[in-house]
């Protein structure tokens, strides 16, 4: 999902019930602009984690967004 002022763009694919999401974001933004699909306009977030209460040597976990080839490699 991804939200600006009063509109909201949503992937709706993997979703249980995607009627009732998109009437729940039709109540709190002006337009909601519905993806059936998997959508490249979605993605391009990677992200690391730090957990300091790991072992050292396994305190980094990353995730990359496959739309955008993105991978997480553990060293």
């Amino acid at each position: 999902m991804h939200a600006e002022e009063d509109q909201v763009w949503v992937e709706l694919e993997s979703l249980e019930d995607p009627k009732a999401v998109v009437a729940a974001l039709s109540r709190e933004f002006a337009e909601v602009f519905p993806f059936d699909k998997r959508a490249f306009f979605f993605g391009g977030v990677h992200a690391v984690l730090r957990d300091v209460k790991a072992p050292k040597g396994q305190q980094l976990r990353g995730v990359g967004e496959i739309r955008r080839g993105g991978v997480a490699v553990e060293v």
